[in-house]
């Protein structure tokens, strides 16, 4: 089965509210954090990290493997004005063998994306030889357990730190939601950010709110389900009683049904028996009116009534 990431739809609240104001703040940090003017967006899905960068100026390139993405991506650009659309491009590819020539990129985003791919360190690299020089990568990944169908992995701080640490130097760590955000360059001036105890300390604290807000979830969810429990004797004995009742109610019907189908039949009988009727009387009629006596009977019968209607009125 194939899931598709609908951010857009999430972005646009079509998904629920709480959806919205979470991946819009995401979403928002991502593109405050592009710089210079060409952004390569890899696993755009459907594309609106693509379009606000195109929005704000930038040139776009979004790239996405699935076709159903991309096609919604497209549609979805076809609604911006004129400069949005002529600022990005969506291109459906194999982001690890699509061939980019000899393009260079000033801001590299790969926002939920490495959790879901095989081989998260080549996507790194090839990001790494795409980059231009004091260029930046954004990235971020679910923290922590995210038991999506397609994830791949689970992402705290160091692997995901150590990944992009091969290729670049990590500037910036940011904990969002259930999400960390990542921010690397390949300049030699960078000020770099080292996993130090102040480092960990920062993942701990976004540890623990993401525990704490588990918890705060059970702790509501535990009284809803204590109240569940009590009323589920009382729910099971209205189940067997409407059990029982679908059961009256469907012998019910089927009695009708067999006196229903006992009256059809009688009515079809009765029916019959007027049609045999009416076609003997029809056949009667015919034979007697050519009979010369009869034909006399019947006008001394019409005369005789006919007299006895006079003699009344008078």
């Amino acid at each position: 089965m194939k899931y598709l990431d609908r951010i857009t739809e999430k972005y646009e609240g079509t998904l629920g509210e709480a959806f919205q104001k979470k991946q819009q703040r995401r979403i928002s940090a991502i593109c405050d954090s592009a710089i210079g003017s060409r952004v390569l967006d890899v696993g755009c899905s459907q594309g609106i990290a693509s379009v606000l960068l195109a929005r704000a100026g930038y040139e776009v390139i979004g790239v996405d493997y699935e076709e159903e993405s991309i096609a919604y991506a497209r549609n979805y650009l076809e609604k911006e004005d004129e400069k949005t659309r002529a600022n990005l491009e969506f291109v459906r590819a194999d982001f690890l063998s699509y061939d980019f020539g000899s393009q260079q990129f000033d801001t590299v985003v790969m926002t939920e994306l490495l959790e879901h791919v095989d081989e998260p360190d080549a996507f790194v690299a090839k990001a790494s030889s795409l980059l231009a020089q004091d260029g930046r990568v954004i990235v971020s990944v679910p923290f922590g357990i995210n038991d999506w169908p397609d994830h791949k992995r689970t992402y705290y701080l160091t692997e995901i730190y150590q990944s992009l640490a091969e290729c670049f130097s990590v500037t910036k760590i940011e904990y969002m939601d259930d999400w960390i955000l990542l921010l690397a360059t390949n300049s030699h001036h960078a000020q770099i950010v080292n996993l130090d105890t102040k480092t960990f300390a920062d993942a701990e604290e976004a540890f623990f709110r993401i525990e704490r807000s588990l918890r705060d979830s059970l702790n509501d969810v535990k009284p809803k389900l204590q109240d569940l429990r009590k009323s589920l004797p009382a729910l099971r004995e209205r189940a067997a009683d409407y059990k029982d009742q679908v059961q009256q109610q469907k012998e019910d019907i089927a009695r009708l049904q067999v006196l229903l189908a006992a009256q059809e039949e009688e009515l079809r009988k009765k029916t019959e028996v007027l049609q045999s009727r009416r076609q003997t009387a029809r056949h009667l009629v015919r034979h007697y009116s050519s009979n010369p006596i009869v034909r006399l009977a019947l006008r001394l019968r019409r005369a005789v009534m006919g007299s006895r209607v006079t003699k009344g009125e008078k």
